[in-house]
Formats: C-alpha cells, sequence, structure tokens
C-alpha cells in the first residue's frame, strides 16, 4: 500500500506543477499586455477628452455670443424711436433740462439702463437722467477723441451710433445713439448708456473663464471665473491670440459687428486626469485579471487532492438534511396543529367572555326589562278604562307609548344578540355613533344600579374606523364595564368619561374614570390574560387582554395612564384606531338629548 500512496502523491505533485507553471505564464503575459494597453489607452483618453474639451467651448461660446447679442439688442432700439417722440424733440427745441431729466429717467428705469442723456448739435450736454453721462465726460469724449467722433459722425449720417467707452471712475461702458431731428433739421443726439454688469451676473453662473476683449486686446469685461484664473482683468492684456494660458484650452470667436472678441477656457488639468484615470484603470484591470489567471491555476491544482473528500462529505451532509428535514417536517406539522387549536381556544375564550359580561349584566338587564312591561300593563289597562269612556285620544297616546317602550325592548335585544354573535374575520368600515349607542345599551343597566355618571367629550364628524363592530363594541364594553367596577372604590360619586377625537387619520377613543387607578408595578402586566386587581370570584381578568388583542388585529395601539385628566384621577384607558375614508354622520342622541340612553349624561 506504501508504494502505491506514493505513487499517487508524485503523480498529484506531477499535475500539480504544470497547473501553476502555466498559471505564471498567462498572468505575466497579461500583465505586460496591460501595460501597452494601459499607455494605448492614455492617449486615447488624452485625445477624446481634448476634443470634449474643444466641442464644449464651442458650444459655449455660440451660446454666450447670442448671450451678448440679445443684451445688447435690448438698447440698441431704445435711441431710434426716443428721436422720434414728439416731446424729445420739443426738448431738444427748448433745451428744456428739467423735462429732459424727467423723460430719461423714465426710459432708464423702465429699460434698465445706466443712464440717458440728451446731447446737442453743438456737443454740449442738454440733461442725463442719473448723472453718469456728465459734462466732463461729453466734454472728454465729444471733441478730441475719434471715438465720440465716430459715434457722432455716424449719428449725422442717420445711422445708429455706437461705441465703447470708460466713465471718467474708469468703468467700460457702451452707448447707443441715434439723431433727433425736425424739419429744420439736426437737432441733437439721444444716447443711451449702458453698463456691463447684468452680463457678467448672467456670466457668473457659468463654470468656465469668460471675458470679452476689443480688437486690440484691451479687457471689456469677464466673469469671477476668469479674474480667478487669469488673475486681474484690468487694462491691457495683449493682441488677441498672442496672450498664452498654459493651463487651459483657448478658444475665441469674434463678434465682427461690435468689434470685440468673444473668449472661453478650458482647464487642461482634466485632460492629463483623464488620461491617467484610464491608463490606471486598464492596468488595474490587467493586474486584477493576472491574479485571477493565477488563482484559477492554483484553485484547479488544489481541487484535484480534494476532490474526494468534497464527494464524501456531501454525501455525509445529504444524509444529514434529508434526516433533518424529515424531523424538520413533523414539527412543522405539529406547530401548525398546536397553533390552530390554540386560535380556536382563543376565539372560544372570547365568546365565553362576552357570554360571561351578559351574565353578569343578567339581574340589571332583566329589570330593563320588568319596568317596560310594567308600564305597558299600565298603559293597556288605561287604555281600556279610556275605551270604555270613548276617549279615542287618550287610547291612541297610550299605544303610542306602548309602541315606543316596545321599540326599546327589541333594541335591547338586538344589540345583545349582536355583541353575543361571532365576530366576522375581514376589517371594514364602521361607524362610531352607531357602536357607542350599542354599548350604552348593553351597559345603561349596570351603570345605573351604580349611579354612575358618563361625560361626553365625541368630536362632531368622526369618521369611520376600519375595525369589525362586534369586536369594536366588545372593546368598549369592556373598558367601560372595568372603569365601573374601578369607581366603586372612588371616594365621592363615580364618574367616567368617554372621548372620541380624530387627529392626523387616526381616530383616538379614550375611557377615564375617577376610581383609585393603577399601580405603576400593574401598569406592565394590566393587559396579560388572566390578571386581576379584583377580588377572588369578582372577575377572569381576560377583559383588558381581549381588548388589547382586538386593538392589535385592528392595527391600533392601547396604552394605559393615570390622570390623564384633572377631574378624573383614576385610570385613563386609550386606543388608537386608523381612520377610514369621509365621516360618518354622528346619530343625534348619543350626546344629550336622548333620555332614553343618558338620562342627561346621568346614567
Amino acid at each position: 500500500m506504501a508504494p502505491l500512496r506514493h505513487r499517487n502523491n508524485l503523480s498529484q505533485a506531477f499535475m500539480k506543477k504544470p497547473a501553476q507553471g502555466l498559471g505564471w505564464k498567462l498572468a505575466l503575459a497579461i500583465l505586460l499586455t496591460g501595460l501597452a494597453l494601459a499607455a494605448i489607452s492614455g492617449n486615447y483618453a488624452r485625445e477624446r477628452t481634448t476634443d470634449a474639451l474643444y466641442r464644449h467651448a464651442e458650444e459655449t461660446l455660440a451660446l454666450q455670443e447670442k448671450t451678448v447679442a440679445a443684451y445688447l439688442e435690448k438698447y440698441r432700439l431704445l435711441p431710434p424711436l426716443m428721436a422720434k417722440r414728439s416731446d424729445v424733440i420739443e426738448i431738444f427745441k427748448m433745451r428744456d433740462g428739467d423735462r429732459a431729466r424727467l423723460v430719461g429717467e423714465q426710459i432708464a428705469g423702465f429699460s434698465g439702463a445706466r443712464d440717458t442723456a440728451f446731447i446737442g448739435k453743438d456737443g454740449a450736454l442738454i440733461a442725463n437722467a442719473r448723472g453718469v453721462f456728465s459734462d466732463a465726460l461729453v466734454r472728454d469724449l465729444g471733441v478730441g477723441p475719434a471715438v465720440f467722433q465716430a459715434v457722432f459722425q455716424a449719428v449725422l449720417q442717420g445711422r445708429l451710433g455706437r461705441a465703447q467707452i470708460v466713465t471718467t471712475q474708469g468703468v467700460r461702458n457702451y452707448v447707443f445713439a441715434s439723431l433727433v431731428r425736425d424739419e429744420s433739421g439736426p437737432l441733437g443726439m439721444v444716447a443711451i448708456l449702458i453698463d456691463f454688469e447684468p452680463l457678467e451676473a448672467t456670466w457668473a453662473l457659468a463654470a468656465l473663464p469668460i471675458f470679452v476683449t476689443d480688437l486690440d486686446g484691451r479687457l471689456v469685461i469677464g466673469n469671477q471665473i476668469a479674474r480667478r484664473a487669469l488673475g486681474p482683468l484690468s487694462g491691457d492684456i495683449g493682441p488677441a491670440g498672442t496672450a498664452e494660458w498654459p493651463d487651459f484650452l483657448h478658444q475665441e470667436r469674434l463678434l465682427s459687428l461690435l468689434g470685440w472678441r468673444l473668449h472661453v477656457l478650458e482647464n487642461n488639468a482634466v485632460i492629463a486626469r483623464y488620461a491617467a484615470i484610464s491608463s490606471l484603470a486598464v492596468l488595474v484591470g490587467s493586474v486584477f485579471l493576472a491574479l485571477l489567471i493565477w488563482w484559477l491555476a492554483d484553485r484547479q491544482a488544489r481541487k484535484i487532492n480534494e476532490a474526494r473528500k468534497v464527494r464524501a462529505d456531501a454525501l455525509r451532509l445529504e444524509r444529514r438534511v434529508r434526516d433533518r428535514t424529515r424531523a424538520l417536517s413533523l414539527e412543522v406539522e405539529e406547530r401548525k396543529a398546536a397553533e390552530k387549536a390554540l386560535r380556536a381556544a382563543q376565539e372560544n375564550l372570547v365568546q365565553s367572555a362576552k357570554m360571561a359580561a351578559i351574565g353578569q349584566m343578567s339581574t340589571a338587564i332583566s329589570h330593563e326589562y320588568n319596568q317596560p312591561l310594567a308600564a305597558i300593563r299600565a298603559y293597556c289597562e288605561n287604555a281600556a278604562k279610556f275605551l270604555t269612556k270613548n276617549q279615542l285620544r287618550a287610547v291612541a297616546d297610550n299605544l303610542s307609548h306602548i309602541e315606543t317602550l316596545v321599540k326599546r325592548m327589541a333594541n335591547l335585544s338586538r344589540t345583545l344578540r349582536s355583541f353575543a354573535r361571532v365576530p366576522e374575520p375581514n376589517l371594514r368600515a364602521v361607524a362610531i355613533a352607531p357602536v357607542i349607542e350599542d354599548v350604552m345599551l348593553i351597559l345603561k343597566p349596570r351603570l345605573s344600579a351604580r349611579d354612575v355618571a358618563v361625560d361626553w367629550d365625541i368630536e362632531a364628524d368622526l369618521p369611520s374606523v376600519m375595525a369589525d363592530d362586534v369586536r369594536l363594541s366588545q372593546i368598549l364594553v369592556n373598558l367601560i364595564a372595568n372603569a365601573a367596577d374601578a369607581v366603586d372604590a372612588a371616594p365621592g360619586p363615580g364618574r367616567i368619561r368617554i372621548s372620541c377625537l380624530h387627529h392626523a387619520g387616526k381616530v383616538m377613543f379614550q375611557v377615564c374614570d375617577n376610581g383609585p387607578g393603577i399601580g405603576a408595578d400593574q401598569r406592565d402586566a394590566i393587559f396579560e390574560p388572566f390578571f386581576t386587581t379584583r377580588p377572588t370570584g369578582k372577575g377572569l381578568g381576560i377583559g383588558l387582554s381581549i381588548a388589547s388583542n382586538i386593538v392589535r388585529d385592528f392595527g391600533g395601539v392601547i396604552s394605559v395612564s393615570n390622570g390623564a385628566l384633572p377631574l378624573f384621577p383614576g385610570a385613563c384607558f386609550r386606543f388608537e384606531l386608523a381612520a377610514a375614508g369621509a365621516p360618518a354622520e354622528i346619530v343625534p342622541g348619543i350626546l344629550a338629548d336622548d333620555a332614553t340612553l343618558l338620562e342627561e349624561s346621568r346614567i
């Protein structure tokens, strides 16, 4: 056996070494190939990124060219329109400075221009709107400089005068001017002075350095990004096309009508970054692939030695899984049967609790039946006497009273039957007022026997709740009956307050009493089955547990506290249920006027 085992070990070693050698060779080849691909990928990414930056710069130039044209176009038509107005012509004839300032301020105000000026044909300033276009500016620009002479010559030739000027404060502006004339000839010109701050504010949102120079390379306007990239943009930045910005890709476009050049700079640092990322990604991918090839080769070599062991372990595991599955199947079946039995026992316990509650109230309920029966007997005797005396109106009144008493007894019977029946399993929209009426019809005898006063706080237009009317009535019966038992120990008359309020898609029910309350050590167990604070034989201790389980089945929450209301220092049970759609109509009489149920809130 030893030579055979030795032969198997040699065979496995022989099979493992070629696999590992082949894996190293493939890994090395892939790594060298990755280095070459990394260099190629870097060059390709550099070219593509450069092309993309140039395209983006061209798109930005096209957009900003339209922005500049649109901004200046708004003011280009103002001087010709003003020159044709009769009041403006009259200003030049009369050389009325005050009226000129008023008209100029109106034009500057609605157009957003920096200033409006009225200049006579002799070059003297008649008036301006805001003082920017001053006498000094007109004197400095009107006689000597070629810029203003060109504007004035264009106006005299009937063309629109336009030029860039610099104010005495060094602020660059733009002027549009138009000739004002009448039948006698030229009277002067009206000029609109605009600044570039709104245009620079628009460019402030751009992510690229954007600026404008004239044909001599002098700065006209520029955004803050351009100022940070190039330093202070003032004065002469060099002839167009000769400035060097080594950190940027420069694109420019000639605005021939204005005699300007629009410049956009793209940060070329992104080119090197994308090239490095591309090369690094290819290199990392190559290293990863090389390591993966080596790992797969080594794994294949190890797999040969472990195949039999894995197969044997798998067979043993299959047997254990099969046995465990069989045991789990039996356990699941047993648990399902136990849960089914438990559910049936719970349902029976709930039904038994309801029947027990009805049994506890049977004496008081029989009294409720005896009173109407005695009254019916008396009304029948009176009706017979009135009939012998032919007093038919009195007979009809007695029969009406008998009908009212019979309806009351029928309502009590219907409510008891509804309370005793097995609830429906599905939730639906349940109106609250009818449920409260049924509950009070059941509990009225018990509360009347104990002389318990009931206060109501029921919000108008309460919506329906998602519940089951039978189980909802059982919750309220249990809570109110529990409160009635608690107020027996109250120092004064027993009082119970029942509240129903709507807030944030929920309806909150609250039952508070003036009893002794619930101790802090008892609150955690108050909803546990068979827990009670009453003496032995006075209750099973399942009413609050049943109420808690039903509230949870409805998707609500229930809680208990002491002294939630000033006049009710005892226990206060509160539970919330989800509202269901439109508000349900409150049945009249449930709050105060129905003497057959509440007797002026004194039960």
